[in-house]
């Protein structure tokens, strides 16, 4: 029996080291090179595109906040960039914890017997009715 916090902790650090605790190696491979994919990702999102997006429309001199303008990049922008940098790896993280998670409690449930609860009647309740109802027809 896996413990499945321990599965979608494990999944919190990059690369799916939670499917490795639950012998999914497979899946920890694909979940693995989608990591290394999605921090790229993350690079052509935050610091080519949004430093791009951001300097055609603050930067005074230019298409540029560095090369051309030393020192201008603002702190703000630097933020934003590794804001979106870090958006498509936290995607993948929760999405791959919240899996790592269903798949170690899936074992772990049963679902062959129906729940029971209190107002439901058992088969020896109805069969001790269905002889009250035969005692008081005789």
């Amino acid at each position: 029996m896996k413990n499945a916090r321990l599965a979608a902790i494990l999944n919190l650090i990059p690369f799916g080291y939670g499917y490795l605790y639950l012998g999914n190696y497979w899946i920890f491979g694909a979940t693995f090179i989608a990591g290394v994919c999605t921090f790229l990702m993350g690079f052509v999102l935050g610091p080519v595109a949004i430093d791009w997006l951001l300097m055609t429309l603050f930067a005074k001199c230019g298409y540029t906040f560095t090369i051309w303008c030393p020192g201008e990049r603002p702190i703000w922008s630097s933020i934003i960039i590794l804001i979106v940098w870090l958006v498509p790896p936290i995607i993948l993280l929760l999405i791959t914890a919240k899996n790592a998670f269903n798949k170690a409690i899936s074992p772990n449930t049963i679902l062959d017997a129906p729940a029971k609860t209190q107002n439901s009647t058992t088969e020896e309740q109805i069969e001790e009715i269905a002889q009250d109802k035969t005692d008081d027809g005789d």
